[in-house]
Parts: C-alpha cells; structure tokens; sequence
C-alpha cells in the first residue's frame, strides 16, 4: 500500500515544479 504515499509525493514534486515553471 506504498502507492498512495508515492502517489502524494509525485503530486508534490509536480506542484513544486509547476510553481517554478509558472510562478
């Protein structure tokens, strides 16, 4: 059941990067 939590995490670091490409 470790997808989920990874599945937060890749959620995460996408946002991150959108907040960076995007501001």
């Amino acid at each position: 059941m470790m997808f989920g939590r990874k599945l937060i995490l890749v959620s995460r670091e996408f946002h991150h990067l959108m907040h960076i490409i995007d501001p």
